[in-house]
């Protein structure tokens, strides 16, 4: 295992910069996502970590060996590390015990054939395919190949583990199936571990910390729990779990939204303009009129069945519309005046 820091990392392509002094530090055995939507940077941070591209400035250090700088980077076959791509590249003509061992094999890590053969033995069973050790890739389901793919890559025994959207290919109750797998794989192995996804269920799923990225910067670093509950842009609020945002004139201790006064809870207003995160989940909704603080009036536009729950869109009045999740036994028709309380507590300001 190895620490992997980025150092002022940044990259640029002509005009468009797509890193940009990226700071980061991943300890020993750590599981760190980079979260963001496609173009933030994060696929550019990892082929950066790989060796693949050159940073144009900064450093990339890697167990306290500098792998890459604006004057020279290491090869990636001489970095010790092991990625996992989206396309699982897997050998079709080589059966899945063949494709494990590829790596062992090659000119640079030449084993003993029996070592080898153990080595294989002890991924299968970790990874629960020795019984489709004879099988070829095209005979493999979806989860089966990307299972051979971590086990391919972990085989080698890599300081660092790098994983590019590894779940993209697979329909979606397989990809959840192995957001859980490869935690329980680094639980099992703890190699340092970067993963690439725009998936926030993957990212609060596998990782010990989520590095939020964007337009090529890192907005947040934070574990699942911090950067949900405690965002601290309204870019983070509104990536992870989603969100409703007010924004709004602080007047006070409160916020003037337009018609609403609302006053928060959590995080903290400068003088001037701020925005207000409220999850729709916390919305509370009534079809009594709501009274005290952070009562509104509203009405439903939109009402959504979702299996588990009810997604609801309101007009507040002053081009300001809110979404609310309810559970099933809230049923409101489109048209239909409601009660709109927004807890105090569930209010975070945010800085704009």
């Amino acid at each position: 295992m190895a620490t992997v820091e980025l150092q002022g990392v940044r990259k640029a392509y002509g005009a468009l910069t797509v890193a940009d002094g990226i700071d980061l530090s991943i300890g020993h055995g750590e599981l760190v996502c980079l979260l963001g939507p496609s173009g933030c940077g994060k696929t550019t941070a990892l082929r950066l970590i790989a060796g693949f591209i050159a940073p144009d400035a900064g450093a990339i250090v890697v167990g306290g060996r500098t792998l890459s700088d604006a004057r020279a980077t290491l090869p990636p076959e001489r970095r010790n590390m092991s990625m996992i791509f989206q396309s699982y590249a897997l050998w079709p003509h080589m059966t899945v015990a063949e494709n494990i061992a590829y790596g062992l094999r090659l000119r640079l890590r030449r084993q003993p054939a029996a070592e080898v053969a153990a080595k294989v033995a002890r991924i299968l069973a970790v990874t629960q395919l020795e019984a489709l050790r004879a099988r070829y890739p095209g005979e493999l389901s979806g989860g089966q190949q990307q299972r051979v793919a971590l086990a391919r890559a972990l085989v080698v025994e890599p300081e660092t583990l790098l994983l590019d959207e590894p779940l993209s290919n697979l329909d979606t109750n397989l990809r959840e199936e192995m957001r859980f797998e490869i935690r329980r794989l680094h639980d099992a192995f703890r190699y340092t571990t970067v993963y690439v996804t725009h998936d926030q269920l993957e990212a609060m799923t596998t990782a010990d910390r989520i590095v939020v990225m964007n337009t090529g910067r890192i907005e947040q670093v934070g574990s699942p729990e911090d950067v949900y509950l405690r965002p601290q842009s309204e870019f983070v609020a509104r990536f992870i779990g989603g969100t409703n945002i007010l924004h709004g004139t602080v007047d006070g201790g409160v916020a003037r939204c337009g018609p609403m006064t609302v006053a928060w809870g959590q995080g903290a207003a400068a003088a001037g303009q701020t925005a207000i995160s409220v999850r729709p989940h916390e919305v509370e909704l009534s079809t009594d009129p709501a009274e005290g603080e952070n009562a509104f009036s509203g009405t439903v536009m939109r009402h959504t069945y979702l299996g588990a729950q009810r997604d609801y869109l309101l007009d507040m009045g002053g081009d300001i519309t809110l979404r609310a999740v309810t559970p099933l036994d809230t049923v409101l028709p489109v048209g239909a005046a409601v009660g709109v309380r927004l807890p105090r507590r569930h209010c975070r300001a945010l800085p704009r």
